[in-house]
């Protein structure tokens, strides 16, 4: 499976650095993702409702929102809790 990852998300993990939080990040979505075969399994992972592809990973306080193109991970913001919804998806 390949994974994309989005300006957007780069740019929120990097304000993330210094939390308690960015090394989970990171190692789910650089280590652990790219290994996913399916969504099937994934006990985190909820389908937004009215939105066909769109994804959200929920860490602690963060969300991890992506999008699932066939064989292909699309990684686009990871956001506090209060704000994911308002730009993704």
């Amino acid at each position: 499976m390949k994974v994309s990852y989005q300006p957007a998300f780069i740019r929120d993990l990097r304000q993330l650095r210094g939390r308690p939080e960015y090394e989970r990040i990171y190692r789910l979505v650089f280590e652990a993702m790219p290994r996913w075969a399916g969504l099937a399994g994934q006990a985190q992972v909820k389908c937004l409702s009215g939105r066909d592809h769109a994804y959200r990973v929920r860490v602690r306080d963060y969300r991890i929102g992506f999008y699932w193109r066939g064989e292909v991970l699309i990684v686009s913001r990871v956001l506090h809790r209060r704000e994911i919804y308002r730009y993704f998806p």
